[in-house]
């Protein structure tokens, strides 16, 4: 895929974030997820698309690929974005006591 054709479609896929059109963000991304399974702004966004729709146990299977594939890269900001998603996910399928423990490891 030629990198102004991801670049295009990562934006179509962030303005439906913008406007809470979650579900069309989500097919958006996992056809880019797909093509580019590595490219940590489509995982990002893929598991916040994910969290969004209520669709836990894959957000928390982006995020495995995601602290995979660029945990030593990433940020204070955005391990911290990360981990709360990690954690809205856990609390989102009933598993409180790991989402605490998440929170305060931030």
């Amino acid at each position: 895929m030629r990198e102004s054709s991801l670049e295009s479609l990562l934006l179509l896929a962030t303005l439906f974030v913008i406007h809470e059109k979650h579900g069309k963000a989500a097919t958006v991304l996992e056809g880019l997820y797909a093509l580019a399974p590595r490219d940590e702004r489509v995982l990002r966004l893929l598991c916040h698309s994910f969290v969004m729709e209520n669709r836990n146990e894959e957000a928390l299977e982006v995020l495995r690929e995601l602290f995979s594939c660029a945990g030593d890269r990433m940020t204070a900001h955005e391990t911290a974005c990360a981990l709360r998603l990690k954690a809205s996910a856990l609390w989102r399928l009933g598993r409180l006591e790991e989402s605490r423990a998440v929170i305060e490891s931030i």
